[in-house]
């Protein structure tokens, strides 16, 4: 080694042990004698600054116009909103959606197709109930039977079809196959249920259909709802607790319509939250601006009410909840009493002030004007 890199070797290594006694100096200044660390302090780690309160915001008109187009666009909260004819899940939520799907070797020859569904008349049941499963098959638009080779129910765990085999028969009724599934048969069960049916549509031929049932035991209920309910109009919504008997705290879900006395829908209310065994109830709030909008005043039939417990992290995720022993009735609710002002909430108000900050800072909120020769930006719509 050269003289010149020894040198420079040395030089590092002293820098080295200069900066490690200094370290070794500052610490020992913290430590008692004998040695012994100091015990830490039992302070908190500082988490992240809490978030700002939201700014309040300019009256309306003095908002730029794709401001008032936003805030116009969501004027109810999100457990909130108005219910039409066209919400279909929400008004049969327990509704199944199988349609007649072409046997693939049959088509595309409309002449020649046959269609075939498996479909069932729910899709949640529990352990106490029997499922009603039928089979239609249509060859040229003529319902026909057909000869079942196998029809089997098996249980379904998290990797997939698990257990054994449960063979079942279908009946022809003229019109469709037919099956009347006892579920007490699975009631050890919690999750879902595989119906499986292979039939021959032509000599030689055969197609296979699967079909999904979603099956709470008896056991498993974490909940029930006791057909008590209580109501008032509170901070300008209409405000009805549900009562509910809690066997097992934790966080749930439930979900309910209301109608007007001649059926027609009017409104949907969404609580999410956590219940103990000290709950008795828990609210359903109906904002008042949703009912004012819908042009509907009391009294009001609570429906399709139903609701679950949340199972983080499990399989399945949800147990469900009977439905309740009794509907209900409100009584006459004023709509005068109810508020009619657009709900802006706290998310809402800070992307507000996000974009008015854009707009002081020069940057424009407007769409761009779409490329010559291309179809316009669609006008946004209001919320149904």
């Amino acid at each position: 080694m050269s003289p010149g890199r020894r040198f420079r070797v040395v030089l590092v290594l002293g820098a080295v042990l200069v900066i490690a006694f200094a370290l070794a100096l500052l610490t020992s200044q913290d430590r008692p004698v004998g040695g012994e660390a100091p015990p830490t302090p039992d302070v908190a780690a500082p988490g992240p600054p809490p978030s700002p309160p939201a700014l309040p915001l300019p009256p309306p008109e003095e908002l730029p116009p794709a401001v008032q187009r936003y805030l116009a666009a969501t004027p109810y909260p999100a457990d909130s909103g108005r219910l039409t004819e066209d919400h279909g899940d929400l008004l049969e939520p327990n509704r199944r959606h199988e349609r007649p799907r072409p046997i693939p070797e049959t088509g595309p020859d409309p002449e020649t197709i046959i269609t075939s569904m498996l479909t069932a008349d729910r899709y949640f049941y529990f352990s106490d109930e029997t499922l009603h499963a039928r089979l239609e098959v249509e060859d040229h638009g003529r319902r026909v039977a057909v000869r079942l080779l196998e029809a089997s129910v098996t249980r379904e765990g998290r990797a997939g079809a698990e257990g054994a085999l449960q063979p079942v028969a279908f009946t022809w009724t003229g019109d469709h196959h037919a099956l009347d599934l006892p579920l007490d048969l699975f009631g050890d069960h919690h999750g879902n249920l595989l119906l499986h049916v292979r039939f021959e549509y032509a000599p030689g031929q055969s197609y296979e259909e699967t079909l999904r049932a979603f099956l709470t035991p008896i056991e498993r209920l974490p909940a029930r709802f006791t057909g008590l309910y209580d109501e008032g109009v509170d901070e300008g919504s209409l405000r009805i607790d549900v009562g509910v008997a809690v066997d097992e705290p934790g966080f749930y879900r439930f979900d309910a319509n209301l109608r007007s006395l001649d059926g027609s829908p009017v409104a949907f209310a969404t609580f999410k939250g956590e219940l103990d065994r000290a709950d008795l109830s828990f609210p359903l709030r109906f904002y008042g601006k949703v009912l004012r909008d819908a042009g509907r005043s009391g009294p009001f039939v609570l429906g399709e009410l139903r609701g679950y417990r949340f199972l983080d992290g499990e399989h399945p995720d949800r147990e469900l909840l009977p439905r309740p022993p009794r509907g209900y009735v409100t009584g006459d609710v004023a709509l005068e009493t109810l508020t009619d002002e657009p709900h802006v909430s706290a998310h809402e108000q800070n992307m507000v002030q996000l974009m008015l900050e854009d707009v002081a800072r020069g940057i424009s909120l407007d769409l761009p004007a779409p490329p010559e020769g291309s179809e316009p930006f669609a006008a946004p719509t209001a919320a149904p």
